[in-house]
């Protein structure tokens, strides 16, 4: 991905550990974020979820992925 994606997200996979071979598994991805004032996790949804509960989520420093 150099030369596609921004220097943050190519540092962010770094400080995450992620190779582009593995699907990166939620709980561990969790686990190694860094932490912030923001706080927050990742939750697995089930695919577009409606706009209500994708802003629930985002209220409540939680991050929808699929």
């Amino acid at each position: 991905m150099p030369g596609r994606a921004c220097d943050a997200f190519l540092h962010g996979l770094d400080a995450l550990i992620c190779t582009a071979m593995a699907f990166p598994i939620f709980g561990q991805l969790n686990e190694k974020a860094p932490s912030s004032p923001q706080g927050g996790r990742i939750v697995a949804v089930p695919g577009l979820v409606p706009d209500a509960v994708f802003f629930e989520h985002l209220a409540n420093r939680r991050f929808p992925a699929r």
